[in-house]
């Protein structure tokens, strides 16, 4: 511990009784006054010439030491004599004002109730001293020493409290801000945590909606696709229906003229062959009965043989017709379907030509482009090596005009510098107006060159989702 460190036990706690000494001569006296004070305890006191032991009053609690500095510390010390020397000062007054108070009532007493004898009482010289000898009296008392050093502990010790408190306030004041702070900090994080995830809930529902309804106009034009397919279906088997029944028609119309012409026919050779057997029977009538029998009989054979042929024969031909009319039904569908697929590839056929002549006419464009770029450039170069020649030919112009000028006499000398300034003058006015014309015709030439290539991008752009779009209509 370093010269001014003062460890002060037990000068907390409950309040103390008058300051006084706690060595063995200050207690005798406290008892002889009738003031006896606490037992005394042990404290550890740091001063220059080191670490001395005394008694004090009360060692109940044992605080830490104080550090103070020295000029604290003087302070300290100057400030606590003077205390002393104020209450000692003013207890001696009143010992003074009460000893002449006893003093008056004696003499009161005496005047009231006179003595015998007539002698004087003693006189007490060591009770009405003067306040400068009770100062010095009190400044040499041990007791004072002892109080000054416990006055100044008490200040060390409130100095130390005080200086506690405060480092306690300020900790829990910068607690009280680092956690207002830190709930600062957590109320903004949770308000942007929310946010956030309002911000992302709504992104989420947003893509949610935009995601149905792309899903809507998926399968709405799924929907409309299957229901224009099932349309042409529909409208190619009504198609088909009513050619099959046509055909059905037409089949049994050709097959009733057909039956029809057959039984006339057959009904024709009946009647002829009527007629025949009436005439073969009339004209053998003469003959015999089993002749004609006979022939009758034979005749009826020949003419049920003929019958039956001629059943087969209509069934073979009804057979034939059925046959064909079942391969012209297989030609027709195959003749459709072949139709159907020749025209979806003359429509690809179509529509890819369309897109390479828009390819080769965007390519031609593109080319036309780049030629009147580099046609304009060339120009350019050979209007620059034109304006070049012209400035080399001014030049030119202008030495021999200025060494025509300087062999001129002196007479015309204020002439020809007028005309020379004027010249100058001239020359740099068109060689201002070429370098203007230049960079307009340069900022032209950029200007162009960039809405061609804007115009280039926005043409492929549009080409590029036509061509997407004609895939995903053919697909």
């Amino acid at each position: 511990m370093e010269p001014g460190m003062v460890r002060q036990p037990g000068l907390l706690g409950a309040g103390l009784r008058r300051p006084s000494s706690a060595h063995a001569a200050g207690r005798g006296g406290l008892v002889a006054m009738g003031r006896p004070g606490p037992p005394p305890r042990k404290a550890a006191v740091v001063g220059s010439a080191g670490v001395r032991v005394v008694n004090c009053r009360d060692a109940r609690q044992q605080p830490a030491a104080v550090v103070v500095s020295a000029r604290a510390w003087g302070d300290l010390q100057r400030s606590a004599q003077e205390v002393i020397q104020e209450s000692e000062v003013e207890r001696a007054r009143r010992v003074a004002a009460a000893a002449a108070e006893r003093e008056q009532q004696q003499r009161r007493r005496q005047a009231r109730w006179p003595l015998r004898s007539h002698s004087a009482p003693p006189a007490r010289t060591n009770v009405l001293l003067t306040d400068v000898q009770m100062q010095q009296r009190l400044q040499q008392r041990d007791e004072v020493r002892q109080l000054q050093r416990q006055v100044l502990a008490l200040k060390c010790t409130a100095i130390r409290e005080a200086q506690m408190r405060e480092k306690n306030n300020n900790r829990q004041t910068e607690r009280d801000q680092e956690a207002r702070l830190e709930e600062a900090v957590e109320q903004h994080r949770r308000k942007a945590a929310q946010e956030d995830q309002r911000r992302m809930e709504v992104a989420k529902k947003t893509r949610q909606v935009a995601a149905r309804s792309l899903q809507l106009q998926i399968e709405a034009r799924s929907l409309q696709k299957k229901q224009e397919t099932q349309e042409k279906q529909n409208e190619a088997m009504l198609a088909q229906r009513r050619d099959e029944r046509l055909r059905d028609e037409q089949e049994q119309d050709l097959r009733r003229r057909e039956l029809s012409r057959r039984r006339q026919l057959l009904d024709i050779r009946r009647q002829v062959d009527d007629v025949r057997v009436r005439q073969r029977l009339e004209s053998a009538r003469d003959a015999s009965e089993e002749s004609k029998a006979i022939r009758v009989a034979e005749e009826k054979r020949v003419a049920a043989e003929r019958a039956s042929q001629e059943a087969a024969e209509l069934r073979r031909l009804r057979d034939e017709q059925q046959h064909q009319l079942v391969r012209s039904v297989e030609q027709q569908q195959q003749h459709r379907a072949m139709k159907q697929q020749l025209q979806q590839q003359r429509e690809l056929e179509l529509v890819e030509r369309e897109w390479r002549a828009r390819l080769l006419k965007e390519a031609q464009a593109r080319q036309e482009r780049e030629a009147a770029v580099v046609r304009e450039r060339e120009q350019q170069v050979l209007l620059r090596r034109q304006m070049r020649r012209r400035d080399k030919e001014r030049e030119k112009m202008e030495g021999e005009t200025y060494s025509k000028l300087c062999v001129m006499p002196g007479a015309d000398l204020r002439a020809t510098s007028e005309q020379k300034r004027q010249l100058a003058m001239d020359l740099q006015a068109q060689a201002f107006a070429a370098q203007a014309s230049k960079a307009a015709a340069a900022a032209a030439s950029a200007a162009d060159l960039r809405q061609q290539q804007l115009q280039e991008k926005v043409e492929d752009d549009a080409l590029r989702a036509l061509q997407a779009e004609t895939i995903a209509h053919l697909r």
